[in-house]
């Protein structure tokens, strides 16, 4: 048995911290109650998932001026129905109500009405509010289901926590079990606040909206100094101390949540929530800073205008005063960004859009007298570029005059430690001489930016690269020096010539200028041999890549970047022309053919783009350097589709065919495309803006298939970035490491940068495979036999031993495939340099990582052949239509299989005695298990009223892994189990009913029943379905979306009510009639809402 932490032993681990640590106030375990534990909970039926009881006593309790009525009609407007909303827009709506309270109109002795405010959740006193940790609760929807834990406050749900043991990946919690839950309990999400994954040794915090890319960790508990989770310490109980405080809960519901352009929750991951409250202790200390209220240094990747977003809000929420928000930015595209970042979020709530989806520019400031208006009037929001504050030159030589003595200015200042704030900055302090000044910024003040402390104070809060990467907020760097042999010969004078740009920050045309001027440096840069050079290696490199994602080419000017494009474009199409040739070579079939032909269309499909700034008569000048940059022109100037998609929402979109682009200094800073992987650098810089260059690569985005298409749980391969990588050509890494060491300095003073070399990464992939061996020994499995023969793949015999050892419990099997999986990631995050394996630096396995990988493939598809019910992008590699590695097809092995028993036909005596032939019995075991989930799931979406079956296949699995381990026992019990299927098959027959009224029949079924009576109660199933079809019924009450309808709900419930009033035998007593007519109707309402109108 493999030694791993079950869900059930760290279900209970959390109790004690939640009760003991943190105060809660109740705890419920309703495993195994009577009646799905409704009375123990507070509820009448088990469709429900407010605890109405304690909702109500909290509301009396936080409110105790307002009548009851009142009182009421808050419990209503909360709790009604949303059925016909998404779970975006319920989810919000209720967030809403939760957040600024319910008003309602009332009348007062005099006949004067007012607004009387009920609160309910208690904001200023965390403690005042009802917590309690409810374990198991049965929940039935679509389909019956039961979260591990829910924390509730007040009596809503608002925390879901989804557990997994040790040996499974949270990526299974979020692809498997959150997915099933919002679809079959939606109602549970409406009320959710934050959705905590864990299987203990990792722990994944986000929002019920965010793809599983955007969950992320929660490892300090309440100061960003805190290291991370040692070794020793369970990753989960670190969650629960730090996120599950009282105080935070209220206060992450509060002011930490925004609702971004109607389709996605954001939650503040946990540096912002600790950055932010840091500035906010700042700001309540103005007067005492004297208006500095610091640095906010998060590096890129991590946030910035989220963490801009939710400092304001706390501030517009939490402290009283009129006050008004200046953001600064130094670029239109920056200011743009944080703007719209301002407007999905409905912080600013703009004006009737122009009709091509863009609002109109409220609060911007287009020129210095608008700027000058906005600052002096009531504006609460002013969006301007730092050149807004540049002097008139007609009274040059005068300071920039005082525009408002006001202390209720918030000035937040992005990147403020750049060149173009040094005079400007100047003018805007004079403008604004008691404002309160804070600096966002994604890279660190370095030695020369002693200006901005001065202006800002020193760090307010601190979030390094290498931050970012231990959290998972961003993914590591690689780096590749692959620089020509064409080499500069004055690195001094390159040096030189990065510095100047870095420190003058120049626009396109003013770099050109200054090209110019070291016109010895450019001819080397530019030869044309050495470009030809650079883009076949490019050309060589991209399409070879695990990880297919976003590429950018930067370019030392715009002509260069068109030069590189059209030799890219060049040398991609003749790479086409020799794959095509390399195509036609191969058998029709063959695994070899079908990787090619794959790639060859991915090539033929892929887009490459110039995207360079505009400039005044371009036409001419690139004419004279012999290009053309007008179709280059039009390409950015086009737009895409109804919605007016532009060309950076294309390279922004995964899925877009847009994937190469060619720049020299456009989208460096303040463009974020996630699925950018790789980065062809060709351009000298340095600092700041060599840093906001490669942190285009650190983004965390969506695992993508072989053919670059956004992954499936249907996709056979699945590519996950695991880091982004930086191919050097210009020879920067020197500067590299000097900016990342000065851009990842601990708060200790340590140097740690996590930007690597190739090597490295290797290295990774190395000790991933020394523990996987580690592994397979401890289990008495000497995969070396397997991995360091040539002929691995003719000891087939072999290979189903070891799968059927490592099948012995489904524990194993998953800690089997933890390795596997760790060992293909690192090998395709190696590509396309592992490709060519003599090449590589010495290592114990260098000549075998390939034959490695495919012989942990082998066994995960033997051991998972059938097993696809996860849905898990682990387990979509190796689905039963894909058996064997293509590199093992060839060879004519086939993997044998159960899978074609029949449940209606089966002989369990003659597959008793098939499996006691069987060799590998834990593989039979397997696939009688996989077909078994199969059938309960069937019978399962025809009758909701069965999920205890699966529940029991369930615990006949569980009793095997945790108990014993005797294959024969454990196969008598699935025959016993697959009798009892077959039985249920047949019921609705033998009870001589349709599916759909044994489904309703079930419904209403209670216990002790006569044998007159449970004919009643059939012909009521049977009377009540007949009457939902009817041609009047379906044309007055049943109608489209009625279930969006408040007033046909209730004449809906009431025919169900009256049917069943009529027809039911008189020993269904009121308490148990109401209960029925209860469920029914939920029943019939949730079939509606959900689309299975089997009545219409």
């Amino acid at each position: 048995m493999a030694n791993y932490i079950s869900e059930n032993d760290i279900e209970q681990e959390c109790i004690p911290v939640l009760m003991n640590e943190l105060g809660y106030d109740e705890h419920l375990n309703l495993w195994q109650l009577p009646d799905d534990g409704n009375a123990v909970f507070g509820r009448s039926q088990a469709a429900e998932v407010v605890r109405s009881q304690i909702l109500q006593a909290s509301l009396h309790r936080l409110n105790p001026a307002i009548t009851a009525d009142v009182l009421t009609a808050a419990e209503q407007e909360l709790t009604q129905s949303r059925a016909h909303l998404s779970l975006f827009d319920a989810n919000q709506a209720i967030t809403k109500l939760l957040r600024e309270g319910f008003d309602v109109p009332t009348q007062d002795s005099k006949g004067n009405y007012t607004k009387q405010r009920v609160r309910y959740i208690d904001y200023q006193h965390p403690a005042n509010n009802h917590f309690c940790v409810v374990q198991q609760l049965t929940i039935r929807g679509k389909a019956t289901r039961r979260p591990d834990l829910i924390v509730y406050i007040n009596g809503l749900p608002m925390v879901f926590v989804e557990l997994k043991n040790a040996v499974e990946s949270t990526r299974q919690a979020y692809d498997k079990n959150l997915t099933d839950y919002k679809r079959d309990i939606p109602t549970l999400f409406h009320y959710n606040l934050v959705v905590v994954l864990s299987n203990s040794t990792e722990t994944k915090v986000g929002s019920h909206t965010a793809d599983y890319e955007q969950f992320f960790n929660w490892e300090k508990i309440s100061d960003e100094s805190e290291s991370t989770v040692p070794e020793h310490e369970i990753d989960l109980l670190r969650v629960l101390r730090g996120l599950f405080q009282k105080h935070v809960l209220i206060d992450l519901l509060e002011n930490f949540v925004l609702f971004y352009a109607n389709r996605a929750k954001i939650i503040a991951k946990n540096h912002q929530y600790l950055g932010v409250n840091n500035a906010i202790e700042s700001f309540r200390k103005r007067d005492e800073n004297k208006g500095k209220l610091g640095v906010f240094w998060h590096t890129q990747g991590s946030g910035k205008s989220f963490s801009m977003a939710f400092f304001v809000q706390k501030i517009q929420r939490k402290i009283k005063g009129q006050f008004k928000f200046v953001i600064v930015t130094d670029r239109e595209d920056l200011e743009d960004q944080i703007y719209k970042t301002f407007v999905r979020t409905h912080l600013i709530e703009t004006a009737q859009g122009n009709g091509r989806g863009k609002p109109n520019a409220i609060g911007r400031a287009p020129d210095g007298a608008s700027l000058v208006r906005m600052l002096t009037d009531a504006s609460p929001y002013v969006f301007t570029l730092i050149n807004k504050f540049r002097t008139n030159p007609k009274e040059k030589g005068k300071p920039f005059p005082e525009l408002t003595s006001s202390t209720d200015i918030v000035v937040l200042v992005d990147e403020a430690h750049r060149s173009q704030y040094a005079d400007l900055g100047e003018n805007m302090h004079r403008a604004l001489p008691r404002a309160n000044y804070i600096a966002f910024t994604g890279t660190p003040l370095l030695d020369a930016d002693e200006k901005t402390k001065e202006w800002f104070g020193d760090y307010v809060s601190r979030y390094d690269f290498a931050d970012s990467v231990a959290d998972g907020s961003t993914v590591p760097i690689f780096y590749q020096n692959r620089v020509p042999k064409v080499l500069l010969q004055n690195d001094t004078l390159n040096e030189e010539y990065a510095e100047i740009l870095e420190d003058e920050n120049l626009s396109d045309e003013q770099q050109e200028r200054l090209t110019r001027q070291y016109a010895n440096v450019t001819t080397v840069i530019t030869d044309n041999d050495r470009l030809d050079t650079i883009a076949k290696d490019i050309v060589a490199h991209f399409p070879e890549r695990g990880y297919l994602g976003k590429g950018m080419v930067i370019s030392i000017d715009k002509f260069t970047a068109v030069r590189m494009h059209d030799k890219v474009k060049r040398h991609w199409e003749d790479r086409i022309k020799e794959l095509r040739g390399q195509i036609n070579k191969l058998p029709v079939g063959s695994p070899e053919r079908t990787e090619l032909d794959t790639k060859r269309k991915w090539m033929r499909e892929t887009e490459l783009c110039v995207v360079v700034s505009y400039e005044a008569d371009e036409d001419s000048k690139f004419s004279k350097e012999g290009l053309d940059i007008r179709p280059h022109r039009d390409m950015m100037n086009r737009t895409w589709g109804d919605d007016h998609e532009t060309i950076e929402d294309r390279f922004r979109n995964p899925a877009d065919r847009f994937r190469l682009a060619f720049v020299c200094a456009k989208w460096l800073t303040g463009f974020d495309a996630p699925t950018i992987s790789t980065l062809y650098l060709d351009k000298p810089m340095q600092n700041h803006t060599l840093m906001q260059t490669i942190a285009r690569a650190n983004r965390v985005a969506p695992a993508l298939a072989d053919d670059g298409s956004v992954a499936t749980a249907n996709s056979l391969k699945v590519h996950e970035k695991k880091a982004g990588v930086v191919v050097d050509y210009i020879g920067v890494f020197t500067r590299l490491e000097k900016a990342l060491a000065k851009y990842a300095r601990s708060q200790g003073g340590k140097s740690e940068y996590p930007a690597e070399v190739f090597d490295d990464l290797l290295g990774y992939l190395n000790a991933a495979i020394t523990e996987a061996v580690r592994f397979m020994d401890s289990q008495g499995l000497p995969v070396t036999q397997l991995t360091d023969s040539s002929q691995a793949f003719d000891k087939l015999a072999q290979f189903q031993a070891f799968s059927d050892a490592l099948s012995r419990t489904e524990e194993l099997k998953k800690e089997f495939s933890v390795y596997q999986t760790a060992i293909t990631s690192f090998y395709e995050a190696c590509k396309p340099d592992i490709l060519t394996e003599s090449l590589l630096p010495e290592s114990p396995y260098r000549g075998k990582y390939k034959r490695i990988k495919e012989v942990f493939e082998y066994l995960r598809k033997i051991i998972s052949r059938q097993v696809n019910h996860t849905g898990d992008y682990e387990n979509a590699q190796v689905k039963a239509s894909q058996l064997i590695d293509e590199s093992i097809v060839s060879t004519g092995y086939s993997i044998e299989s159960l899978s074609e028993i029949d449940l209606s036909g089966i002989d369990f005596d003659l597959l008793q005695q098939k499996f006691q032939q069987k060799p590998y019995k834990h593989l039979a075991i397997t696939d009688m298990v996989d077909f078994l989930r199969n059938q309960v799931q069937k019978l399962l979406s025809r009758n909701v009223n069965r999920v205890d079956l699966a529940q029991k296949l369930n615990d006949i699995i569980a009793n095997y892994n945790n108990v014993s381990s005797d294959v024969q026992a454990f196969f008598k019990a699935l025959k016993e189990y697959a009798e009892q299927l077959r039985e249920e098959e047949k019921r609705a027959a033998a009870e001589g009913l349709t599916e759909e009224e044994l489904e309703i029949f079930d419904l209403l079924f209670k216990d002790e029943l006569s044998p007159a009576e449970k004919t009643k109660v059939k012909a009521a199933a049977q009377h009540l379905l007949q009457k939902l079809q009817e041609t009047e019924v379906q044309r007055t009450v049943l109608t489209v979306d009625w279930y969006k309808d408040v007033s046909l709900q209730g004449r809906v419930k009431k025919l169900v009510g009256d049917v069943l009033d009529s027809d039911l035998p008189d020993s269904y007593d009121r308490q148990i009639f109401t209960e029925k007519r209860d469920a029914v109707y939920q029943h019939v309402y949730q079939q509606a809402a959900q689309g299975r109108v089997y009545w219409a």
